[in-house]
């Protein structure tokens, strides 16, 4: 059954691998190639247990060590994954091979055996024992530190990236990653259970591994939502500029003082104009609203907005979006014309674009959940 699990799973991946490489898509192109590199790797890698279990070895041992050449290439190919994910306009480097450092001392490691006669190369593999010997241990223990480092490097951008893109839209559910986190959580899950396989089960596992049914369930999590994907940053070419320097700002120390682009009476100037714009047209209704999009209505740069709401309100621009959201969400949980709609339909008409973020955001703001404040209200209407 393991085995079938095993087989089933090297299949997944492959295939996955080939439509998120050879679909055309506008959305994350770079990191979506990387994805693929990844994915790629990931298969080459149990393809290995595949070929011994299913006695393919055995039949073509000139393929003995070929799946597994790669196998320190798999962390970095996720990080870099990663990395074109949460940057804007990232584009390769020739440092980013660098990466790679490991991946190219083992393929020349590697080489004598691959070019080892067929007798050899059996006997290598038919060896029995419970234990891993010395040399593939001090191999797997480094590669399983490299998987431990890349991870928490993968994690840091996400966690970093979901920070960052409060200052740039209010929605940021969308551009957040919230599936590459749950996938890194699973590829976390799956670190451990691999350290538990390799210290505690025996080396050859004549029926499948245990933890093929992990892989299994990770790859379709992941094909699900790697073809569900949206653009992480969907700007045109002229605002990327700005964001950009938004995005730098926040990089920089915080005992480095920022540079003012207003002055005084052109920041109050500002920022009643920029009120009057949100009680006026109400732009905060707008589900997809993003700052590029209230820049545009404001007649300033992308940069300067984020300027004005940062110096004039002390907010980023989530909070200052939200905290008109969540006022007008409170208007129209008061008002009887609304009384008709269900919690869903008062966050889509307030600007939430999920319940969710509706929740979130009017709990952080006013201390009590919208059903609470409903019923401190007396209102009781099913919703």
């Amino acid at each position: 059954m393991l085995q079938l699990v095993s087989t089933l799973t090297n299949g997944s991946a492959l295939f996955l691998a080939f439509l998120v490489l050879s679909i055309q898509r506008n959305a994350n192109v770079l990191a979506n190639r990387w994805l693929g590199a990844f994915l790629l790797m990931l298969a080459f890698f149990m393809l290995d247990e595949s070929f011994f279990n299913a006695g393919i070895y055995q039949t073509c041992p000139q393929l003995i060590g070929l799946p597994s050449l790669f196998i320190f290439a798999l962390s970095p190919t996720l990080y870099l994954c990663v990395s074109h994910f949460v940057s804007i306009e990232k584009r390769f480097q020739a440092l980013d091979l660098l990466h790679f450092t490991p991946t190219g001392l083992f393929v020349m490691f590697s080489l004598p055996l691959l070019f080892a006669p067929d007798a050899a190369k059996l006997a290598a593999i038919d060896i029995p024992s419970e234990k891993l010997n010395p040399a593939d241990l001090i191999f797997l223990s480094i590669w399983v530190f490299q998987l431990i480092i890349y991870w928490v490097l993968c994690f840091q951008k996400l966690r970093k990236h979901r920070r960052r893109m409060e200052e740039i839209t209010a929605t940021p559910d969308e551009v957040r990653l919230d599936w590459l986190r749950n996938f890194l959580i699973g590829i976390g899950v799956i670190i451990v259970v691999l350290v538990i396989d390799l210290v505690f089960i025996p080396v050859n596992h004549p029926e499948g591994s245990w933890i093929d049914p992990f892989y299994f369930i990770l790859i379709y999590f992941l094909g699900y939502f790697a073809l569900q994907q949206r653009e992480v940053f969907p700007f045109a070419f002229q605002e990327v500029a700005g964001i950009r320097q938004i995005l730098a700002e926040q990089d920089t120390p915080t005992h480095v003082p920022k540079r003012r682009l207003f002055s005084e009476d052109t920041l109050a100037q500002l920022k009643q104009q920029l009120i009057m714009l949100m009680e006026q047209e109400k732009p905060y209704r707008d589900n997809e609203l993003s700052l590029p999009t209230l820049a545009r209505q404001m007649r300033l740069g992308t940069h300067e907005l984020s300027h004005l709401i940062n110096e004039g309100f002390g907010e980023n621009f989530s909070q200052f979006i939200n905290r008109y959201r969540v006022e007008e969400s409170k208007n129209l949980l008061r008002s009887p014309k609304y009384a008709h709609l269900n919690m869903v339909g008062i966050a889509y008409e307030a600007g939430f674009n999920s319940k969710t973020a509706f929740y979130t955001a009017f709990k952080k703001i006013t201390g009590v959940s919208p059903t609470t404040y409903q019923d401190e209200l007396g209102q009781h209407p099913d919703r």
